[in-house]
């Protein structure tokens, strides 16, 4: 389980380690913590916080998710799983 200390500040996001996984954590302005598995589904590389688009990126490949882990462009076709 996450701990309030591995948890990032309000509008910040980071990839956070636990149990041998990366999940993606993004904490909105209010307070609600989202997180998703970092893996992208595609080629399950690790994505990286896009602050500009507040965007989960695919480095390897391209595919972008949102911060509640949906698809918005390709190539995956799947949403990561939501932690």
């Amino acid at each position: 389980m996450l701990s309030s200390a591995d948890l990032p500040s309000a509008g910040e996001a980071s990839v956070i380690r636990e149990d041998g996984r990366s999940h993606g954590v993004y904490r909105d302005e209010k307070g609600r913590v989202h997180a998703v598995s970092a893996g992208c589904p595609h080629m399950k590389c690790v994505t990286r916080w896009n602050d500009a688009e507040r965007t989960w990126d695919c480095p390897c490949h391209g595919s972008r998710f949102t911060y509640e882990g949906e698809v918005v462009s390709g190539p995956a076709l799947d949403d990561p799983p939501k932690r």
